[in-house]
């Protein structure tokens, strides 16, 4: 609950630094997330890393994007091409129906498109309307945006819609179908009737965006050109969404579909294509266009860093705990499938700003509550994803574009912007409402044909080893069992409290989901729920993935067996003692945690029994790591890096380029992170575990007993080695050594 105060406390500091005080609101979300960091426990350092990764992760392509159309704009508006075809669009609907056209131009334009590629893309209109027609901006700009909302927060193709439909087993078909008659109601209430509310807000297009001009007919651009232009990313995202949805390619043929509709790209063809028909055709010099570009580019840098900090916000949010603790109120609810799902979601935009990782966290939350209620997944898909439009704020990317590109205030903002989601979000509600009391039932699954196996990963989906398990899991069990995956996040989330809280989340969705067997993978989910909970049973468990020793835990158990991972040190220690057979003195270089002191005693008696004399270095942050490295190089035969995971300040680049400069003696790893920095990599294959697993549970499934399964440790391992780093140092494999390396390259 804390978490939930803060995240209330650091929208009224961001409304007081923005509004009260006048303060940038680039700057001012940079100190709020700052705080908000700090505020949950985060150490500085820490909430400065999450806010950099924020501002990477929400940057990425969305840069791109955002330049991108906005130089798309630039040639739409300077060449006249806006005006011909706003012309176009008033002669056909007429002057009093204007609102119509730039709905129905809205609704399809941004059934293909992501949302802000289609508000850049069609921007330029709204402005020109506005200035031809002398309709006030916000009479058009609201339909727009209404309708440009609707299709991305209810309509599969767009990613949240299409991503849920997948999680819940919904016909994405039906759910479009469904999606299509809550549209028109969700358009009209937020679209041109709060429009009405606002004709008197007394705006005009920034001057950094348009700039009005008048036209001579012999001045603009034919309707084909104007069109095919602007239509450019719209049909190439379309045929894409169609493709994909109606064949699905594979190979070079659904690569070459997903590049082409790849919305940066989309876009960037549009400018390219933009460049010539709206410009070098048309008798503009190279130079003056590249004016256009940068004058356009320029215009949307601002906005570019507003939305970079509003990642920010939104990063520190989610590694501070915020988005959990959330998950974690509205996993202890009983409240209706369909109005969980949308409560949840809008609580989880209110914390992660976009609507798309709410609707899909939000499905996650409560797809194990729901799976046997008999609700119709279809109208599941569309409570979550209305849901997730709800309480837009400062977090949210469309905040800023509406408020940036309308030229309105924070107030104003809030008022139409946020109630206007909020408008959209709620119609989504009452119309699933109606539809569930209209529907007949479905019947609720017995599911008496296939088995239900829950799978709780102690990590979160992104981490290449866990998901390498969890892949393998769930192809083994595809058509032979229900799996149901639920995610730990001990990586992100490592304090006690935390994993504690987390487990009660995951237990609560295990007893909702009622599995016949429970697959936990890694030593935090045995640790905080097998233990607990299921170690004398009745309900079989397989564990996979924990380090070195089960007996730590009490297990196995008549109930519980498993695999353990076993880190492949010894391998990796007989391969190089074969090409440095005078090598004695082993430095361990590592991290300064409990696990790595732990391994210590370990494997001090192994390393001793290969004849070497280990010594340790374990340090806390990346300066001692640097310094440490550079002594192992003067003063051991062999160093191991072991893990990086806990060492403060970690810099990829920056230990690369060290290594480079200080290596000389012979570095190996077993862990796939720190093969940058090692000489031979030996690393065990996480596959293995997911794969051990899932056939055991099966044969358990089958009838037979967790007991008839010893406890065993992975046996299958990689070899990799690194070129540059072995030639520094002299390093030449053998025959034996080189066949695995080449055999591991192979298989990559």
């Amino acid at each position: 609950m804390t978490a939930l105060v803060i995240l209330a406390g650091s929208i009224l500091l961001l409304l007081l630094l923005i509004a009260r005080w006048k303060v940038n609101a680039f700057l001012a979300l940079l100190l709020a997330a700052f705080a908000v960091g700090v505020g949950n426990g985060l150490a500085p350092d820490a909430a400065l890393k999450s806010m950099l990764k924020g501002i990477g992760d929400t940057m990425g392509s969305l840069a791109l994007i955002l330049a991108f159309g906005a130089i798309l704009g630039k040639l739409i508006e300077e060449s006249g091409a806006a005006h011909r075809i706003t012309h176009w669009l008033t002669g056909l609907f007429g002057e009093k129906r204007i609102q119509l056209s730039i709905v129905i131009t809205g609704f399809l334009v941004g059934l293909p498109m992501i949302y802000n590629a289609s508000f850049l893309t069609l921007i330029p209109l709204i402005y020109t309307f506005s200035v031809l027609t002398r309709q006030p901006l916000m009479m058009l700009g609201i339909p727009l945006s209404s309708a440009l909302s609707v299709t991305h927060g209810y309509l599969p193709p767009h990613p949240a819609p299409t991503a849920i439909a997948g999680m819940f087993g919904a016909d994405v078909n039906l759910t479009l179908l469904y999606g299509l008659v809550l549209t028109p109601p969700a358009i009209f209430l937020a679209g041109p009737l709060l429009a009405r509310c606002f004709r008197h807000v007394d705006v005009v297009p920034p001057p950094r965006f348009y700039t009005a001009r008048e036209f001579k007919p012999e001045e603009l651009p034919g309707l084909g050109v104007s069109l095919g232009t602007l239509l450019i990313p719209v049909v190439l995202m379309l045929t894409g969404a169609v493709v994909t949805m109606c064949w699905a390619p594979t190979g070079a043929i659904g690569k070459l579909v997903a590049f082409a509709s790849d919305p940066t790209v989309a876009l960037g063809t549009a400018v390219l294509a933009g460049l010539f028909t709206l410009g070098r055709a048309r008798g503009r010099s190279m130079e003056n266009l590249m004016d256009s570009v940068g004058a356009a580019v320029a215009s949307v840098a601002l906005v570019i860093f507003i939305i970079a900090s509003g990642g920010a916000f939104k990063q520190v949010l989610i590694d501070s705990g915020t988005g959990k603790a959330i998950e974690q109120f509205a996993a202890r609810l009983d409240w209706s499938p369909l109005v969980l799902a949308w409560c949840t979601a809008a609580l989880l935009r209110l914390a992660l700003g976009s609507a798309t990782v709410a609707a899909i966290t939000a499905a996650g939350v409560v797809l194990p509550l729901v799976q046997h209620s008999g609700v119709h997944p279809e109208l599941m898909v569309l409570a979550t994803a209305s849901g997730s439009l709800m309480f837009s704020h400062f977090n949210d990317i469309g905040f800023w574009m509406f408020k940036e590109y309308y030229n309105v205030s924070i107030k104003q903002t809030f008022q139409i912007w946020t109630v206007m989601e909020s408008i959209v979000a709620v119609v989504g509600l009452a119309g699933v409402l109606v539809f569930n009391a209209v529907l007949p039932a479905r019947p609720v699954p017995t599911a008496a044909a296939q088995p239900r196996v829950f799978y709780l990963n102690s990590y979160h989906a992104g981490y290449a080893p866990s998901d390498e398990v969890q892949q393998a899991i769930t192809q083994k069990l595809a058509g032979k069992a229900q799996l149901q995956t639920h995610h730990l996040d001990g990586k992100r989330q490592p304090s006690e409290a935390a994993l504690r809280q987390n487990a009660a989340v995951a237990l609560t969705a295990i007893r909702g989901f009622k599995p016949d067997l429970l697959i936990v993978s890694d030593d935090d989910a045995v640790k905080h729920v097998v233990v607990p909970h299921f170690r004398n049973g009745p309900l079989p468990v397989v564990f996979c993935g924990v380090n070195w020793d089960c007996a730590q835990y009490g297990l196995p158990t008549p109930h519980v067996t498993g695999l353990l991972e076993v880190v492949p040190v010894e391998e990796a220690l007989r391969t190089l003692q074969r090409h440095f057979p005078a090598a004695k003195k082993l430095v361990v270089l590592s991290e300064d945690s409990t696990s790595e002191r732990s391994n210590r005693t370990l494997l001090d008696p192994l390393y001793r029994r290969l004849g070497f004399e280990p010594a340790y270095a374990l340090v806390a942050d990346f300066a001692a790591w640097k310094a440490a490295f550079a002594r192992t190089q003067a003063e051991a035969d062999l160093v191991y890096l072991p893990t990086n995971g806990a060492i403060r300040g970690w810099d990829r680049a920056g230990a690369e380029a060290w290594v480079r400069n200080h290596l000389r003696k012979p570095v190996f790893t077993c862990d796939d992170f720190m093969l940058p920095y090692a000489v031979l990599g030996v690393t065990k294959v996480a596959r293995e575990q997911g794969e051990w697993a899932a056939a055991t549970a099966l044969a358990i499934l089958g009838g037979a007993k967790p007991a008839d399964f010893p406890v065993g440790a992975n046996r299958q391992s990689r070899v990799y080695l690194n070129a540059d780093h072995a030639h520094r140092i002299g390093f030449q494999p053998d025959r034996d050594l080189a066949v695995r390396i080449s055999s591991t390259a192979q298989n990559r």
